[in-house]
């Protein structure tokens, strides 16, 4: 058995690559460890194969250390990547269309799906209703179709019941843009 002083010391990994470089089987070893530790004398049997253990322990944690600084790479490449991504988005934002399927709003629905341009500006972005020549702005895209339903909504109870004689043509034009897609549930 070994006479260890200081048995923690032993899994240490620099002082376990050491003593296995110099280590013989079936020999004595001593080694200093520090100043200001005394040496430590080691013997034959369980002493090689807990060293071993400890360096192949070291070597792993090294190759570990070296896996996670790939990966951190790779995660800092990937962020600029998704964010070079998102540029493109809000740059090719400036303009593209897409559909509203819903209001979101109770007591409307549509009969069919409204077309609708979104594009990017300085704040923010615009989503139109071309048709009725309804325009609305938001800090994010999602805020800006969000403000077009409730806009769009908001023109419909307006306009369903006004006397068509009461509108000035471009009213009367909104108005039946919204009646051709909006209706009462």
């Amino acid at each position: 058995m070994s006479r260890l002083q200081n048995p923690a010391r032993l899994v240490q990994p620099e002082y376990a690559i050491q003593a296995l470089g110099q280590f013989h089987l079936g020999m004595r070893y001593t080694a200093k460890t520090t100043q200001r530790e005394p040496s430590i004398e080691l013997e034959q049997s369980g002493i090689a194969t807990a060293m071993l253990a400890t360096a192949s322990f070291y070597f792993d944690l090294q190759e570990t250390k070296e896996e996670i600084k790939v990966i951190r790479i790779l995660a800092d490449k990937l962020m600029i990547d998704v964010q070079e991504i998102g540029d493109r988005i809000d740059r090719s934002a400036s303009g593209f269309c897409t559909f509203i399927t819903s209001l979101g709003v109770p007591g409307v629905s549509l009969k069919k799906p409204i077309p609708v341009t979104i594009r990017s500006c300085d704040d923010g972005f615009i989503a139109s209703f071309l048709d009725a020549n309804i325009s609305i702005g938001g800090d994010t895209l999602a805020d800006a179709v969000s403000s077009l339903q409730d806009m769009i909504a908001d023109s419909f109870n307006d306009l369903e019941d006004a006397d068509d004689s009461t509108l000035w043509p471009p009213m009367l034009r909104q108005k039946q843009a919204l009646l051709d897609v909006v209706c009462r549930i």
